[in-house]
């Protein structure tokens, strides 16, 4: 829809053309490393079915006296309002990314076992399992290759959401006339710079200020600010390494001066060694620096979308090149007698935005719960049979099938898992009974990290019974599988001659 204001909003519906909206209006939020969200309002006279159009790719388009906005997805939500009192149909549309589709397919499962993964190829391995195809780009260093990371219970988009905060790896969305492609990275050069027209800065312009005024078609920034918050100064990791065994420690200041106060020293990180921490380390220090201060722009250039680097000129003292964090937008034509929206009159484009400096490393916020491994879980003893007992590695690790996991082969399972024993010493000594291909165990976890499973015991079920059982409840009893036994009977005893002789009084 277009009016004189030199606004035009447009939704393209791709499977369903012929149907004639008339776009009263649109606003929503984008922000790195979240799908996006456009609620859309429009008026129809067509009697088309709602259902047909759940879910069909769509594209909005606003055309502006300053540029061309446009944002592709899919129809992630349809609400039909209360009709006009000329009896047109309202319908509310939600536009979201195609990548949202991955928070509706939930999942347990195992990478690495068979092949050891990196965060970069776990992620590359989930979109490829997604129910439609999504364009992707990497901008990505190679990451440390591990042989058990663990999905429990989340959907794929919180399983990548959390593998990314945790690495540092932020995406977002670059938007096309064919559609949305979404976009991994892990180094500020993965953020495009915009122009304005045949332009490379945006001019900053008070509205009270004396100064030439700008053509229609020049966009601006109509207001800046600048807001700091008190930080952490310092990050301490700290986590126990049962394959050294050793403890890491590593320190990292995150800034300087009376912005940046206290240490937050944080145990269980989940980091192989020193060098692993170090990195780990410096990503949380830079996901709070990226905080600390913050620029807040109102402007009407449609250029400004979530994941661009823009240069600002014209301001007393924030000129320079910012990184956008975030953006609102949003934009209303004049509406039909009896609709809904409160900007009855129409509102020409504008967005506000949340950016950084672009100097600064921007790392996402570590927002995403990350599950725990709380109680016991059920696995079986997995690998190849040697002689009848499970594999073993040099350390006496064995590898399991998790009960909660999905698509594991035989022997591709888990990576070795450590065995709770009654007593363990130098020198190979200790107590340790083979476990048997099969057998049941119960399975805690370190820290309660669900990556870091330890055997907390075996236990018996209706195909592996017990050695002792109700017929056999005098018995103390330890049988290997070979058949060897010791027994130790302990039921009623016939009185020693002592006794006899005690109850005498002799």
């Amino acid at each position: 829809m277009s009016n004189k204001s030199n606004l035009s909003i447009d939704l393209n519906i791709r499977s369903k053309r012929s149907i004639e909206l008339n776009v009263q209006g649109f606003e929503g939020t984008e922000c790195i490393s979240l799908p996006f969200s456009y609620v859309i309002y429009a008026t129809t006279s067509s009697d088309v079915d709602t259902s047909s159009l759940i879910g069909e790719r769509a594209t909005l388009v606003v055309k502006t006296a300053c540029g061309r906005w446009l944002a592709s997805g899919l129809c992630a939500q349809i609400e039909e309002l209360d009709p006009t009192v000329t009896d047109l149909r309202v319908l509310q549309f939600v536009l979201r990314p195609r990548f949202a589709v991955a928070e509706l397919s939930v999942a347990s499962r195992i990478y690495g076992p068979d092949q050891p993964m990196g965060v970069d190829d776990i992620i590359k391995l989930q979109l490829g399992k997604l129910s439609i195809a999504i364009p992707s780009e990497y901008n990505l260093d190679r990451y440390p290759k591990r042989n058990f990371n663990v999905q429990y219970n989340e959907s794929d988009l919180t399983f990548i959401s959390r593998l990314c905060e945790r690495n540092g790896i932020f995406y977002f969305f670059k938007q096309e006339d064919d559609g949305e492609t979404v976009v991994f990275g892990d180094k500020n050069l993965a953020f495009p710079n915009v122009k304005f027209g045949d332009k490379s800065r945006i001019l900053y312009a008070r509205p009270h200020e004396r100064r030439a005024p700008r053509s229609v078609d020049e966009s601006a920034v109509r207001s800046f600010r600048q807001r700091r918050v008190l930080s952490t100064k310092t990050i301490a990791l700290r986590d126990y390494n049962e394959t050294v065994p050793s403890v890491v420690s590593v320190d990292q200041q995150v800034g300087q001066g009376s912005g940046f106060v206290g240490k937050a020293s944080r145990f269980g990180g989940h980091f192989a060694d020193e060098a692993e921490a170090t990195a780990l380390a410096r990503i949380r220090a830079e996901q709070i620096c990226a905080g600390q201060t913050m620029y807040i722009a109102h402007s009407d250039a449609p250029e400004l979308r979530a994941g661009v680097i823009f240069e600002l000129e014209g301001h007393p003292r924030f000129d320079g090149k910012y990184l956008v964090i975030a953006a609102d937008h949003s934009a209303y034509c004049p509406a039909p007698i009896g609709f809904h929206a409160s900007t009855q009159n129409g509102r020409a484009y504008q967005n506000m935005v949340h950016c950084i400096r672009s100097d600064v490393p921007y790392r996402p916020v570590a927002m995403t719960p990350v599950p725990l491994g709380v109680g016991l879980h059920s696995a079986t003893v997995d690998g190849e049979a040697w002689n009848g007992r499970a594999e073993i590695d040099d350390q006496g690790r064995y590898r399991l099938q998790f009960t909660f996991a999905e698509e594991l082969a035989k022997g591709a399972g888990s990576d070795y898992v450590r065995k709770l024993e009654p007593y363990v010493g130098p020198n190979q000594t200790g107590l340790h009974c083979p476990l048997v291909p099969g057998t049941e165990v119960l399975v805690g976890y370190l820290n309660g990290d669900i990556d870091r499973p330890v055997v907390i015991g075996a236990v018996h079920n209706p195909d592996m019974k017990g050695g002792v059982t109700s017929d056999t409840h005098l018995f103390n009893r330890l049988k290997s599988q070979s058949g060897s036994r010791i027994e130790i009977f302990d039921g009623p005893a016939s009185p020693s001659p002592y006794d006899r002789l005690a109850s005498s009084g002799s």
